[in-house]
């Protein structure tokens, strides 16, 4: 895996990908930048080179924070606990 300094952070919208902070719009965020990594970003603007005239792609998520990731597994994690209330730790 690259480094940060060989493989920054840049805004989608840079290569004129669409963004919607999903993550933001749901209140699991404050962070309503989106950044991805700039070879997933030329990677997109690759693919999208393939795709039907007019159509694109749109990033809900990207680079998070370690704090938005903790507070989706946990939110996962209560949602499989009230969903299985028979499963064990193991099994969550």
């Amino acid at each position: 895996m690259l480094s940060l300094e060989e493989d920054p952070l840049v805004s989608p919208q840079d290569y004129e990908l669409l963004v919607e902070p999903m993550y933001f719009k749901m209140g699991t965020t404050n962070q309503k930048e989106c950044l991805i990594r700039r070879t997933v970003a030329e990677k997109l603007v690759k693919a999208r080179s393939h795709l039907p005239n007019g159509h694109n792609f749109k990033i809900w998520d990207g680079f998070r924070k370690t704090a938005t990731q903790k507070r989706l597994w946990d939110d996962l994690y209560k949602k499989l606990a009230q969903a299985h209330p028979g499963w064990d730790e193991k099994q969550l």
